[in-house]
């Protein structure tokens, strides 16, 4: 989560690989398959159920998607697998599948990375108010209820306490953060 906050470009590479070793798994239970272990061919396919949730842990709503995208790389070919698993093989899958459900990443894990997130990048962002180029001092910002309201005090120099500047180079007033002017 650290390094994920300071680097999301990485991040998104990391997801990649992590997505590109899910493949791996899958591949590994297709060639059990292929060799006639159906009880190995079905533990690759949980590990990349496993490896999808668990990458999904502390992460974003990104990582969680692909922590979902993963999930299904294994659900798919496990799926058709299961019937054709043999009493004791079958028996091992869905312990194995109680337990990923018993821990599974949960959305309000996600919500709370999110936020926190979110609280990095709003310090990140706004450590420091920009300067207004009118006055060389910091650019106004007025909390009203629960909205806010960022400004310039404009070509005249003066703070009018948020009033619009008038039409007109001689206009009176402040310039907002999307003002036209």
């Amino acid at each position: 989560m650290d390094s994920a906050l300071t680097n999301a470009a990485g991040m998104m590479n990391e997801l990649a690989r992590m997505k590109r070793l899910v493949h791996l798994l899958a591949a590994e239970g297709r060639l059990r398959e292929k060799e006639n272990q159906p009880a190995e061919a079905a533990r690759s396919y949980v590990d990349a159920l496993r490896y999808g949730n668990g990458m999904s842990r502390g992460g974003f709503l990104i990582t969680r998607l692909v922590g979902i995208a993963c999930e299904a790389i294994g659900y798919a070919p496990l799926a058709k697998l299961a019937p054709k698993l043999n009493p004791d093989e079958a028996r091992a899958v869905p312990r194995d599948l109680e337990k990923l459900d018993a821990g599974h990443v949960t959305w309000a894990e996600v919500k709370q990375s999110e936020r926190r997130f979110m609280r990095y990048q709003m310090r990140k962002y706004l450590s420091y108010v920009p300067e207004d180029p009118f006055s060389g001092q910091p650019l106004v910002y007025r909390a009203q209820g629960t909205n806010w309201l960022l400004y310039s005090v404009g070509p005249d120099g003066v703070d009018d306490g948020g009033k619009p500047v008038g039409r007109g180079l001689g206009g009176k007033g402040d310039l907002y953060f999307d003002s036209p002017w």
